[in-house]
């Protein structure tokens, strides 16, 4: 098993989330990522979902 590549496949992912989340959080005008707790936004996202 190569780390590395683990590594960047989990940064990749990471930033994909990050881009997502702005985007959400613009579309939303919710309070910045860093003001909200991660699980706040995601539950938030869950209950649009529904």
């Amino acid at each position: 098993m190569n780390t590395t590549i683990t590594s960047q496949k989990g940064q990749s992912s990471i930033k994909r989330m990050n881009n997502f989340l702005n985007w959400y959080l613009k579309i939303q005008n919710v309070n910045p990522i860093t003001n909200e707790k991660f699980d706040t936004i995601m539950q938030k996202m869950n209950n649009q979902n529904r």
